[in-house]
């Protein structure tokens, strides 16, 4: 794995997207363990997106903080949540997804999920 990350990075890949699909089970502990993902982002020598977190936001900010990542990719979360940059930034409840509505035929889906209320601003005199 590190070469594949070395190799990719010479080869000016725009960026390497790693998905650690045991985190919401095992975090880091699992069989794509932290040592690996940081080797990888070293020998990358590059932007590194991360993805795994489900809704584990906090796990996510650490990562990035502490030099893992560049970036993190949330999907459902982020489908689920049309306004996520900003519920993070506020510390706000997140929404739950419906993985039912997701790559559907029907008239249910991606459009369905609300944004956090906000107080609408009246411009001029009241």
């Amino acid at each position: 794995m590190l070469r594949a990350a070395r190799e990719l990075g010479d080869r000016k890949c725009a960026y390497l997207h790693l998905f650690n699909h045991y985190f919401p089970t095992q975090g880091w502990d699992g069989p794509f363990d932290r040592a690996l993902a940081q080797g990888m982002k070293n020998n990358f020598n590059g932007s590194v997106v991360l993805n795994g977190y489900s809704r584990d936001v906090e796990s996510a900010e650490r990562d990035i903080r502490d030099g893992l990542g560049d970036a993190v990719a949330f999907g459902k979360l982020a489908i689920s949540n049309p306004d996520l940059p900003e519920r993070m930034r506020e510390s706000a409840a997140l929404a739950e997804w419906d993985a039912t509505q997701f790559y559907g035929d029907g008239q249910k889906g991606y459009n369905d999920y609300l944004a956090i209320t906000r107080k609408r601003m009246t411009i001029g005199p009241t």
